[in-house]
C-alpha cells in the first residue's frame, strides 16, 4: 500500500514539471539566426556589437544581442544551443571561444535569445 501511495505522489509531483518542460529542440536552429550591427548606451568599448533575431519551427520570434565585440559576429563561430530555460522562453548558445596565440581563452562566445511575446 505504501508503494502505491508513493508512486501516486511521485506522479503528481512529476506531472506539472512535464507540462512546462522544454527541450533544446524548441530553440531556433543556429542556421535560422540572423545578425545585424547594433549599438547601445553602454560605455565604450562595449557599446557596439550585434543584434540577433531568429524564428523557431512554430513561427515564434526570438531576439538577443552581444556587445563584447563590434567586429566579431558570433554566427561565424559554430554556434550551438546548449540550454533552454525551464519556461522555454530563453535559449543559450555557445560558439567557439576567442583565443590568444597560445590557445588561452580570452572570452567565450555566448549568446542568449529570448522569445518575443
Amino acid at each position: 500500500m505504501d508503494k502505491l501511495i508513493l508512486a501516486g505522489m511521485f506522479a503528481l509531483l512529476a506531472l506539472p514539471g512535464l507540462v512546462h518542460a522544454s527541450t533544446i529542440a524548441s530553440c531556433p536552429q543556429p542556421g535560422t539566426i540572423k545578425s545585424s550591427h547594433a549599438s547601445s548606451s553602454y560605455p565604450p568599448p562595449h557599446n557596439e556589437g550585434f543584434k540577433y533575431t531568429a524564428t523557431d519551427a512554430n513561427g515564434g520570434t526570438w531576439s538577443g544581442s552581444q556587445f563584447q565585440s563590434n567586429s566579431d559576429d558570433f554566427l561565424s563561430h559554430n554556434l550551438k544551443a546548449v540550454s533552454i530555460s525551464p519556461t522555454g522562453d530563453t535559449c543559450q548558445y555557445r560558439g567557439n571561444p576567442q583565443e590568444d596565440n597560445q590557445g588561452n581563452v580570452i572570452y567565450t562566445r555566448e549568446l542568449t535569445l529570448t522569445k518575443d511575446k
